[in-house]
């Protein structure tokens, strides 16, 4: 009689085995694991220019917008953003 000798699938084992092993490596050595630090934020204040009157811009700046309409017409619309 035959005897039944155990086959294992080796692409089974090196998918089990190898590449967890490789993937961890690979996490390890791209710093996945580095801790960040967070950092204080200074935060804008008017007394800054009262202190320095040398230094005359307003913050935050005058902004002035413009509406436009845009149509879905691609001609009409090239010359209202022309003017």
């Amino acid at each position: 009689m035959l005897e039944k000798r155990k086959s294992y699938y080796t692409g089974g084992l090196i998918s089990l085995i190898f590449l967890p092993i490789v993937c961890l490596l690979y996490v390890q050595k791209s710093n996945s694991f580095k801790k960040y630090y967070v950092f204080d934020v200074i935060r804008f204040n008017d007394e800054w220019f009262r202190n320095y009157p040398e230094y005359k811009f307003k913050f935050p700046p005058d902004r002035h917008f413009q509406i436009v309409e845009m149509r879905l017409n691609q001609i009409c619309n090239l010359i209202i953003l022309r003017h």
